[in-house]
């Protein structure tokens, strides 16, 4: 540049600084679009970040993330229960609000998953009862789990649904940050 501003000293002078003045806000302008945003509901697309306390009809917690870090997911995309997702959908930064999920939106209970299973490939030899819980790692390499039901000498009945299946779900859920980009 040092060059270019000897032949030419308007470079060095005036045209220098724009250029300088262009980037800065070009990188401003990049840095911006990716903001934190406190005006505008959550929308499909959004990533949020929420605190929030899960509880049963009962009262009792099964989940909560106060004090720890906030979970943070992308609105829409179905890493979350549909009811959850469509709670949050509409919230403003900073808003609290409950949710009460009925099972068909949260973890549908489906029968088809209550199978009977022989007690051999080693569950001859586990010495099982009801309400036990045996893991283990699916032929794609993903962890599974199920429930023991029932037990008899010959056959086990296992039960692969989420633990919460058919239970109506209730949220306590602070929308803590709507990140666009």
């Amino acid at each position: 540049m040092s060059r270019v501003s000897e032949k030419h000293p308007l470079l060095k002078g005036v045209l220098l600084p724009v250029l300088l003045a262009a980037v800065v806000l070009g990188a401003a302008a990049i840095a911006g679009c990716a903001s934190t945003t406190a005006g505008g509901a959550a929308k499909a697309g959004d990533t949020v970040n929420v605190t929030y306390t899960g509880y049963l009809d009962n009262g009792q917690i099964f989940d909560s993330n106060v004090g720890k870090a906030p979970l943070t997911f992308k609105l829409g995309e179905g890493s979350m229960i549909k009811g959850f997702d469509q709670g949050i959908t509409g919230m403003n930064a900073g808003e609290t609000k409950n949710l009460t999920i009925p099972a068909e939106l949260g973890y549908a209970y489906h029968p088809e998953l209550v199978q009977d299973m022989e007690r051999i490939g080693g569950l001859e030899e586990m010495n099982l009862t009801p309400g036990d819980i045996i893991r283990f790692t699916r032929p794609d390499g993903s962890p599974g789990s199920v429930k023991v039901v029932k037990v008899n000498q010959s056959w086990v009945t296992i039960d692969e649904n989420h633990p919460l299946a058919g239970q109506t779900l209730h949220f306590t859920v602070t929308l803590d940050q709507i990140i666009r980009i």
